[in-house]
């Protein structure tokens, strides 16, 4: 009886170790010098996500300065009209490098306005390293970015 309890315990135990051992085996296989890198699955998912072409709709023209690992990007965009309402959003993915996705939504806010393009500034400041990789959606459509680099904010 005890001999037949530690036989089952022995084939348990071995079964554990061949399960164990084929999943340390699969994780090898899928790794990258023994780390797991999503990387490839990061980029497919950021491309799913915003569900933008890779031709840009058109170009902003940005002012950036960078400081102590904080970035400013400012500027101005133009709206259809006055009665627009211009918001903007930051996300920064950590990868390597960082890529960031400055999102700006215009929406009218007003029922009768004069049809007169507008011009709107935005200031948005976030954290992130120098080599970040920054791009630009403006209503949902890829734009690309004609960035003016200043080395102090003083005067501007």
């Amino acid at each position: 009886m005890e001999e037949e309890n530690s036989q089952k315990i022995s084939v348990s135990l071995i079964a554990v170790l061949i399960v164990f051992g084929l999943m340390l085996l699969g994780y090898a296989a899928y790794s990258k010098d023994g780390r797991f890198s999503f990387d490839q699955y990061k980029k497919d998912k950021i491309q799913q996500e915003d569900n933008l072409s890779t031709k840009s709709a058109g170009s902003l023209a940005i002012t950036h300065f960078y400081s102590d690992g904080e970035h400013t990007y400012f500027g101005h965009i133009e709206t259809p009209t006055p009665c627009h309402e211009l918001s903007s959003q930051i996300q920064v993915r950590q990868t390597k490098p960082e890529q960031v996705t400055l999102s700006f939504e215009t929406k009218s806010i007003a029922g009768a306005c004069a049809q007169v393009i507008s011009k709107q500034a935005f200031a948005l400041t976030f954290s992130a390293e120098r080599d970040a990789v920054v791009r630009a959606i403006f209503n949902g459509e890829l734009f690309d970015l004609e960035v003016t680099e200043v080395s102090s904010l003083e005067g501007l």
